[in-house]
This record gives structure tokens, C-alpha cells and sequence, in this order.
């Protein structure tokens, strides 16, 4: 055997250790060079030994394939994983794939400053194999889970989960690239994706998933005589989503930060994509409908986040911000109106809730805040029509609403020693979270602060009228 073919074949075993032609060739490929060896150096083995060594090499050689084979790359510790599970048909292929699809992704990362948040994991073609048959299952698993509320199918799930946790992704990428003929040569890229976060709420799973159908290109087409061109479109393209989406779901997930510098590193960027495609493609086009929406979001966000540490200035940067991508920004006209009722403008508090609630969608932390300013403002018989009213509908994030509610009226019973926030509190303990004690103890309290003060008369009368009821359901008549 001549150093050519040595070279090739440790050449192809590299390439290919996880193919079970790969073991079958080192199987025999190991042995040979052995016996070359002992031959070369002229060593006089008897022949048993010969047959010993033989079967040692050949079960190092198969305890070796078999753990490159199962050995799984993993995500680094704070990095988000997008993991490329890509099968092709031929060994060729393999290499376009890693050559022109895998580097220009990982240039896109790097040309846009993300080196330090994304890693990219490429498995191998069995890795891929095994790691899209999974995720075809899991996705299978989930539509079901976003229909019926649970997962009828533990066993798989279990294993997706089990398989997940060896390589710890966030986005994972997978799908086939084939060539065929369509007129002239075509490489067909179809991939499919699968954001991995926090566990979010049956509601939540649906807005990721409605995305991802909208945004993911199932299917990209190219020409083989533009192969390297195609694959930097499609890598580009995958880039411009995956950004999208697990910007999506740090949102979601609660990570508005992460959220924010994805989304905005997004808006310039397609400043380039309107000059590069035309016509943009429809995926990409409904992304850039909804960043701004997104964006100006997220700066709310992160602005309640330094206003409840006292971080007042940068609480109100980001306030502008949001206000500066999105005009007519429901959170930032909610957010707004909490800074102004701080600074005593309680005109342009309530012009705010009043632009909030023009624009408001399933959504009435407006009429919380309408029927607050109300009662502030000494209009106790209005306040107390819109909060009947909220006692009457309820909004998904409504829990997260009252929590806040119940913390700001207590601030104001603290530090202003204002009544009526006693009535507030009793009345969302009552009517929003069906905690009777805590209510009795607030109303209680409310109607003994406020017996000598003729303005709270229709209060006090409404409050008895609920002590009565909330005395009876606790039996303490």
C-alpha cells in the first residue's frame, strides 16, 4: 500500500467516521497498516498473536467509531445554539454544504457582532439523521400539544427532550439538500426550524408557532450554475429569520435585551435586503411589518425594568426610543402615563390612557388606569362604573396587571396615606384574585378610615354592600 492510498483512505475516514462504511473500511484499513508495520520492522510474531493484535485493533478501531459516532457537540455556556441538522444525498454535497452555507453563515454572525451571543453547532450526516427524525416526531408532538393543551405522546417527547439536552440548541435548523433536474440543475434546500425556550404558556407556543410558519422558508431553490451564490443567499436568508425568531422568543421567554439587539440589528439590515432581492420575498416582507411593533415593545420592557430599580434616566431613554420607532405604541402610552402621574401632570396622564385606549386589543390595563385617575381625581361614582366593568371581563396577562396594581396602591397607601386605595385593593383582592380574607381586612379597613368623610358616601355604600356579601361566603354572620 503506497502513502497515496494511506493518505486517502485517513483522508475519507476523517470525513465520513460516522458512516458504517467508514467503520467497515477501517475494519479492514487499521489491520493492514498494522501488519505493514510489523513487517517493515521485521518482528517475528507468532501467528495467534498476529490474529490477537488483529481483533485488538479492530475492537479500538469500533469502540472509537462507535463514540465519535455518538458523541454529540454541545452549546457553550451562555451562547444561543443554532443547530444545523442538514442531510444530503451525496458526500459532495456534504462538503458544498459546510464550504459555502455553514462559513457564510457563520460570517454573517460574525459581520453583524454576534460572535459573542450565537454559536453554531453543525452535526455530522448521521447526527442529522438521527437529530431530524427527532424533531420531525417533537414538531409533530408540539401541533398537537398547541391543540389539546398536553402531550399525548410521552414517550417521544421524552426522547426529543433526553435528546435535546446532549447538544443544549435553541434553534435547530434541519432539513435535506438534494439536486435535481427541473429544466436545467437544481440544488433544493427544504428545511424546517424549532425554537427551544423557557416553557411558555399554550398561547404563547402559538404566537413562536404562527411565526415561524409565516417567516421559515420551507422550501429554497437554486441553480447549480450559481452554486456559490445560492448558498450565500440562502444562508443569508435563514440568518435574516433566525434572528427574527429567537428574538421572538427571548421576548417571550423574557429576555427583552437579547430581544431588542436582534430586532434592531434587523431594521438596519434590511435597509440592504430592499436594494438586494426584488422582489423581497413575502416571508421576509411580513418580518419587517412586525419589527417595529416588536422593537418599540421591547424598549418598554427594558424601560419598567430600570424604572422598578430607580434607574429613572434611563427608564425615560427608552421610552423615547420606543416612541421614536413606533408612534402609536400601546405599552409606551401605558408606560408614559405611569411617568407623567409620577411627575404630577395627571392631564397628560389621563390623555395618554385615553390615546392607549384608542388602540388597545384584548388588552384593558387602559381601564384599570382610567378608572385609578378617575378616583384621583375625586370622580368616585365614574371609577367605580369602570371598575364594576373589570370586574366584568378579564385579558390573557391579566394576573401580571393586578399584581402591579395591588403593589402601586399599596405605594399610595404608604407614602401618600391615600384612602380610597384601600377600597381599590379590597375590591381587586374580592373581585380579581377571590382572596375573601385579605378583602374583608381592606374594606374593613376603608370603612373605618373613611366613616367622617361625606366624599367617600356612594364608596362607603358599595363597600358594605360587599362586606355583607363577603361576611355570608365566609359564614362569619
Amino acid at each position: 500500500m503506497e502513502l497515496k492510498e494511506i493518505d486517502f483512505y485517513i483522508g475519507y475516514l476523517e470525513r465520513n467516521i460516522y458512516s458504517k462504511r467508514a467503520l467497515i473500511i477501517g475494519l479492514l484499513f487499521f489491520p493492514t497498516i498494522l501488519i505493514l508495520i510489523i513487517t517493515l520492522l521485521k518482528l517475528s510474531i507468532a501467528g495467534w498473536y498476529w490474529i490477537a493484535a488483529v481483533i485488538v485493533v479492530d475492537i479500538l478501531w469500533f469502540m472509537f467509531w462507535l463514540w465519535t459516532r455518538n458523541k454529540y457537540p454541545k452549546v457553550s455556556d451562555n451562547k444561543v445554539g443554532i443547530v444545523l441538522a442538514i442531510e444530503t444525498e451525496k458526500d459532495l454535497e456534504r462538503n458544498k454544504v459546510y464550504r459555502d452555507f455553514v462559513i457564510h453563515f457563520s460570517k454573517l454572525i460574525n459581520d453583524a457582532g454576534f460572535s459573542d451571543i450565537f454559536e453554531i453547532v453543525d452535526l455530522n450526516e448521521y447526527q442529522s439523521s438521527v437529530t431530524s427524525k427527532l424533531l420531525s416526531e417533537n414538531s409533530q408532538s408540539l401541533i398537537q400539544f398547541r391543540k389539546d393543551g398536553v402531550f399525548k405522546d410521552l414517550t417521544k417527547r421524552n426522547k426529543w427532550e433526553s435528546h435535546q439536552k446532549k447538544i443544549g440548541g435553541h434553534l435547530y435548523i434541519w432539513g435535506k439538500i438534494r439536486r435535481r433536474m427541473d429544466k436545467e440543475s437544481k440544488y433544493i434546500f427544504d428545511i424546517d426550524g424549532l425554537v427551544v425556550h423557557k416553557p411558555l404558556k399554550v398561547g404563547a407556543h402559538k404566537i413562536i408557532t404562527k411565526d415561524f410558519i409565516e417567516s421559515w422558508f420551507k422550501r429554497i431553490a437554486f441553480s447549480d450554475v450559481f452554486e456559490l451564490t445560492g448558498f450565500e443567499i440562502s444562508a443569508e436568508l435563514v440568518f435574516v429569520i433566525s434572528k427574527y425568531i429567537i428574538g421572538l422568543a427571548s421576548l417571550i421567554s423574557g429576555d427583552p435585551v437579547l430581544a431588542l439587539k436582534l430586532h434592531s440589528g434587523l431594521r438596519t439590515e434590511f435597509e440592504v435586503i430592499n436594494k438586494k432581492y426584488n422582489p423581497v420575498p413575502p416571508n421576509l416582507l411580513k418580518i419587517r411589518s412586525k419589527l417595529d411593533a416588536l422593537i418599540a415593545e421591547e424598549n418598554i420592557l427594558i424601560a419598567n425594568w430600570y424604572l422598578r430599580n430607580n434607574q429613572i434616566q434611563l427608564a425615560d431613554k427608552y421610552l423615547t426610543d420606543s416612541f421614536s420607532v413606533k408612534q402609536d405604541n400601546y405599552g409606551a402610552y401605558i408606560f408614559s402615563a405611569l411617568r407623567k402621574f409620577q411627575n404630577n401632570d395627571i392631564g397628560g396622564c389621563l390623555d395618554d390612557v385615553m390615546k392607549a385606549k384608542k388602540i388597545a386589543v384584548n388588552n384593558q390595563v387602559w381601564r384599570y388606569d382610567y378608572a385609578f385617575l378617575l378616583m384621583w381625581k375625586g370622580n368616585y361614582e365614574r371609577g367605580l362604573n369602570q371598575y364594576k366593568k373589570i370586574a366584568e371581563n378579564t385579558y390573557p396577562g391579566e394576573d401580571v396587571t393586578v399584581s402591579e396594581i395591588c403593589v402601586f396602591q399599596q405605594g399610595l397607601l404608604k407614602n401618600k396615606k391615600w384612602i380610597p386605595a384601600l377600597f381599590i385593593l379590597g375590591f381587586i383582592m374580592y373581585k380579581k384574585l377571590d382572596n375573601l380574607p385579605q378583602s374583608l381586612q381592606y374594606f374593613e379597613k376603608f370603612i373605618e378610615e373613611s366613616q367622617k368623610i361625606s366624599e367617600f358616601v356612594s364608596l362607603i355604600r358599595v363597600t358594605q354592600s360587599y362586606l355583607s356579601d363577603i361576611k355570608r361566603e365566609m359564614q362569619l354572620n
